[in-house]
């Protein structure tokens, strides 16, 4: 079996442990999963469910000594993570600078 044919069979086998919406409980149809980005031995994958419309982004690893993986419940779409894993860092100055705006109109983001 080549390498990449390899991979692939481990990324499918990481699959069947997302098998399952957690927030309904429906099977997921794996066939429309959406792979967002592969580096290395890391995917990073995006599900939606068809019953519940709660999508799942998870990063399956496979490494020498198996298939790990770690998700989560998002309401992102596909093309939101696009977007967000493609803008730049915040900078901590931009991050002080907005969290001073915040402090200073408290009583407006209140409202």
């Amino acid at each position: 079996m080549s390498k990449k044919n390899n991979k692939d069979n481990l990324i499918n086998q990481g699959l069947k442990i997302l098998n399952r919406c957690p927030v309904c409980d429906a099977d997921y149809n794996l066939d429309e999963k959406n792979i967002l980005d592969k580096a290395g031995g890391a995917h990073l994958i995006h599900v939606t469910c068809k019953k519940c419309g709660n999508s799942l982004l998870a990063m399956l690893m496979s490494t020498q000594i198996g298939i790990s993986s770690v998700a989560m419940v998002t309401d992102l779409s596909d093309m939101d993570v696009i977007r967000i894993k493609n803008k730049k860092q915040i900078s901590e100055e931009e991050l002080f600078s907005f969290h001073k705006v915040i402090n200073n109109n408290i009583n407006n983001f209140i409202k």
